[in-house]
């Protein structure tokens, strides 16, 4: 099945689709931006609390509150992390249709998956390998075709 013949399934306003896909990717990517910082935090709070179990009291106190703020920054990354996950959880099942087994995460990744494809591209392109930007963009289309052919089986063979 072509990425035409594909596309041509859908039923809704295909400009719009292909919007939205593109919105949730970036929605997906700023999720694992979020889900980097946690970790640096994370790594951060684990080397103060080292720190704390070694120094002695007068020392320690600096360091817990060091740690405080870390935790509370922490805190405010996962609230920043809830609300993009509302905001995806809130147009994803716009375009994906196909909740059977783990197709509904699949394609949730296949959206990352185009949108990184196409991020090496572009940085392929500006370190002068034309070649392979354009293989990279080639993957992501591909890709792309993968995602709409996985939604495309919930037409095919039900709704679950």
């Amino acid at each position: 099945m072509s990425h035409a013949e594909v596309e041509k399934t859908f039923k809704r306003d295909l400009s719009f689709i292909q919007e939205l896909k593109w919105t949730i990717t970036d929605v997906y990517a700023n999720e694992k931006h979020i889900q980097a910082t946690l970790i640096s935090l994370g790594r951060e709070l684990n080397e103060i609390e080292e720190k704390i179990e070694a120094e002695k009291k007068e020392n320690a106190k600096k360091l817990e509150e060091k740690r405080k703020i870390i935790v509370e920054k922490m805190k405010d990354y996962f609230e920043i992390w809830k609300v993009i996950r509302e905001i995806r959880a809130r147009w994803l099942p716009e375009i994906l249709k196909n909740k059977e087994y783990e197709s509904w995460c699949n394609g949730k990744h296949f959206l990352g998956q185009i949108g990184e494809f196409m991020e090496c591209a572009i940085k392929a392109f500006c370190m002068g390998d034309l070649e392979k930007a354009i293989k990279l963009v080639r993957d992501a289309s591909i890709s792309e075709d993968v995602f709409l052919i996985l939604q495309k089986l919930s037409d095919k063979y039900g709704k679950s």
